[in-house]
């Protein structure tokens, strides 16, 4: 093999490390955010959590561990989003906290496949709602667990009392996801299993790696032994031995001296950019568009305004804007918080239009 080759093998090598590394390590992240408020993807719940606030109803983000539950002085239902299957149980919440009166409503328990078909319509007081599993709690005759939805199949939703609260289990994590904006009765449904024991009502986020800033702080005083008790090491030993390869390979080749072979300067840029901008025009996929202009253009807009990069809440960065600005806030989040979803050309070109006016708007305030 001629030596000229050898370092061109090397750098194919490192490249393929390097993509195999973000493919590894990128559902990772995106598999947390599962079933969060904050989530806009199809798993996510940022649509209910608007559907709840349009409501009427205050919905509270729980951003600490399960064990503070304990320092709320009052009850509260605790609504949990699993961003995975399960088992049976209440997981890491304290039992003295749940039978003290305190409401646990939990979505996305591992139960048995039955013969179920996979898509089911149910009639509720709410309305008609969507269930896509076949899987399905076993009827049992006992007290502790009460159904409040079932077909012949086996039960989809259940009570438990535990002493003096409950623990309400739900077979499906996507029971009122984005992806089922469409499906009316979802939402109602949920709104009425959160809403029924009359306690303020809290989402944990804190699963889902939200943490408030009192959190974080006592987060950054844990000693190296609880740090290195945390570290994922199954993902740093597979990453230290794809770097050892490749550093083996290169120490033990003699590479030569280097020899640079002039290209034409290219944007790849522009090239990339271009070539996904046809993609996404000929798919119709303006939820995505929409979705990565609205995080650009808020931080572009925090940034105009000497908020930094780092994205703040809408509703806090909408009150920040008014102030500084004068323009109302309503303007600010009817462009950047409007939902994702597949608009025709015009309308995308409104709203791109809309988004320009942001921007003029930020100039004549610095002017």
């Amino acid at each position: 093999m001629k030596k000229s080759n050898r370092r061109w093998i090397i750098g194919l090598i490192i490249l393929c490390v390097a993509g195999g590394l973000a493919f590894l390590s990128a559902p990772l992240g995106n598999h947390l955010k599962r079933g969060s408020t904050y989530s806009r993807s199809p798993d996510g719940y940022g649509a209910w959590y608007q559907f709840m606030r349009e409501q009427g109803q205050p919905v509270e983000r729980w951003q600490k561990p399960p064990e503070r539950l304990d320092q709320l002085e009052s009850k509260i239902t605790l609504l949990r989003v699993g961003s995975q299957l399960s088992p049976y149980g209440q997981g890491d919440i304290p039992p003295d906290w749940l039978a003290a009166g305190n409401v646990l409503v939990e979505l996305g328990i591992k139960t048995p496949v039955t013969d179920a078909p996979f898509t089911t319509l149910h009639p509720t007081a709410s309305g008609d709602v969507k269930i896509e599993t076949r899987r399905r709690f076993a009827v049992k005759k006992a007290a502790a667990a009460t159904p409040l939805l079932q077909d012949d199949y086996g039960v989809i939703v259940r009570r438990k009392k535990v002493d003096n609260g409950q623990h309400i289990e739900v077979i499906t994590p996507h029971l009122a996801a984005n992806a089922y904006q469409s499906e009316s009765g979802n939402f109602n449904y949920l709104k009425s299993l959160v809403t029924e024991p009359g306690l303020p009502i809290y989402v944990d986020e804190f699963m889902h790696g939200y943490q408030d800033e009192e959190t974080l702080a006592s987060a950054g005083n844990r000693s190296w032994i609880d740090y290195l008790a945390r570290t994922p090491w199954r993902a740093v030993l597979i990453q230290g031995m794809m770097v050892g390869l490749v550093l083996l390979w290169g120490l033990n080749r003699r590479l030569g001296a280097p020899a640079w072979l002039k290209v034409p300067e290219m944007d790849h840029s522009r090239i990339y950019m271009g070539a996904l901008s046809a993609v996404l025009m000929r798919a119709g996929s303006t939820e995505f568009v929409i979705e990565l202009l609205q995080q650009a253009e808020q931080r572009y807009l925090q940034r105009q305004l000497g908020l930094g990069d780092e994205l703040l809440e809408l509703d806090n960065f909408a009150v920040l804007w008014e102030q500084s600005t004068g323009h109302p806030a309503a303007d600010l989040i009817r462009v950047l918080g409007l939902t994702p979803q597949r608009l025709s050309d015009r309308e995308l070109a409104n709203w791109l239009a809309q988004i320009q006016d942001l921007r003029a708007k930020v100039g004549l305030q610095k002017s």
